[in-house]
């Protein structure tokens, strides 16, 4: 459970007891304090919403500076930014939204060479196709999570690793292999085209894969890159330059691959 859901799960525990309290110590006028107790459950909610945010930007500043990255305040300073303005070119409306738009603050720079850029998207897109169910596709279709994305011009059909911990045992359509057991009883792969998968999925990328030191909601390898979506916001720094080190790790296979093709 993501810390934003655990919040809101609090939140409505103390709004029904305090709801609850209120009949019972006032049953000549419970109503009052049934409303009381939802207006300030709804106050709580937002201020806590509110401070989490905040925490997340913190943290992208912070690990920009580690980095040696660049945090994208708003639209403008988007617009402005050379990296981004040359990774937008080009590409159309629908996959700009769903693959590099995003609420801010946002961070941008390179990562094994590549444009990467750690943002809240607004939509989300996985390359999912006939290989999983619609179950999965809206289990895992919420924008809610960190994207940490590096793009680049890959020809591949593409494929999403999904942690079997991620799926709790939902119905999720056809997988397929990688050949090692290990990684196949941790992470469910969805893709189409075996010898893409054993062409990214290397035993160094598997082994920083399940290295990883909690789970993320899933990792898409297609046509513009590699995207690792987190479950809910990244709060501390140390966590997001981990994650930015893990995604290199499939950005350094990628760009290994580019120049095979070459």
């Amino acid at each position: 459970m993501t810390t934003e859901r655990r919040v809101a799960v609090a939140v409505a525990v103390l709004t029904v007891a305090g709801a609850l309290a209120g009949v019972v110590l006032s049953p000549r006028y419970p109503g009052r304090w049934v409303l009381a107790a939802v207006a300030a459950g709804a106050v709580l909610y937002f201020l806590a919403q509110a401070l989490l945010h905040r925490l997340h930007a913190r943290a992208l500043g912070q690990a920009a500076g580690q980095l040696g990255w660049t945090v994208l305040e708003n639209e403008q300073a988007q617009a402005d930014e050379p990296l981004f303005t040359g990774l937008s070119r080009g590409v159309d409306p629908e996959n700009f939204r769903r693959r590099m738009g995003g609420g801010f603050p946002a961070i941008i720079g390179r990562c094994e060479g590549m444009v990467a850029v750690v943002r809240l998207p607004r939509a989300y897109d996985l390359g999912y196709g006939p290989e999983a169910s619609a179950a999965l596709a809206a289990h895992l279709g919420s924008p809610e999570g960190t994207r940490l994305a590096v793009y680049c011009q890959a020809k591949l059909r593409g494929f999403t690793v999904v942690p079997r911990a991620v799926l709790r045992g939902r119905e999720h359509g056809k997988e397929a292999s990688t050949g090692d057991p290990e990684f196949d009883r941790l992470f469910a792969v969805f893709g189409s085209k075996p010898d893409e998968l054993q062409a990214v999925l290397t035993g160094p990328v598997r082994t920083a894969l399940v290295a990883a030191d909690r789970p993320f909601r899933s990792l898409e390898v297609g046509r513009y890159g590699a995207a690792l979506y987190e479950l809910g916001k990244i709060l501390r720094s140390s966590d997001l330059v981990r994650r930015v080190k893990l995604l290199g790790v499939v950005a350094g296979r990628l760009r290994e691959l580019a120049g095979e093709a070459r």
